[in-house]
């Protein structure tokens, strides 16, 4: 997928979408790659530095695309997840952009409960664990369900 393509998933464009490569994905998690954590150009960016926090985003929008590509192949209609909270959250990293290679975000879904999910997610830097911790996910307008009722 394009990374125009993953960004109609989540409800951020332009700049503000992170993600710059889906790796791979099936029902339960999704891998992703980004590199905008060095744009001097990203919008998260407060006084030229990327901070750390900033992980959560990254986590939430993999979760976002995975949750736009699980609800796309049950054919529901097109809407964008949206972060509703982060738990548990563990920050490892000061600062994302003086990181020289790509950030691997993955995001799991462990529970779904109609379009709102609860996702555990993990950010990686040349195979040191950055950030992990658990987000929830709402879908505008959607009614809480059991996945499967």
């Amino acid at each position: 997928m394009t990374p125009r393509a993953l960004c109609e998933l989540i409800p951020h464009t332009g700049r503000m979408c992170l993600i710059s490569a889906l790796v791979d994905w099936d029902v339960e998690r999704i891998d992703c790659r980004s590199d905008s954590h060095r744009s001097p150009d990203n919008p998260l960016r407060h006084q030229g530095m990327l901070h750390g926090v900033h992980t959560i985003e990254y986590g939430a929008q993999a979760a976002a695309i995975h949750a736009g590509l699980i609800g796309r192949q049950r054919g529901n209609p097109p809407g964008s997840a949206v972060l509703a909270g982060a738990s548990r959250v563990d920050i490892r990293a000061t600062r994302l952009d003086d990181l020289p290679g790509p950030l691997e975000i993955q995001a799991r879904c462990v529970l779904g409960l109609g379009g709102n999910a609860v996702y555990t997610f993990a950010v990686v830097h040349a195979g040191k664990e950055l950030a992990q911790g658990r987000l929830m996910l709402v879908r505008p307008g959607g009614k809480p369900r059991a996945e499967g009722r």
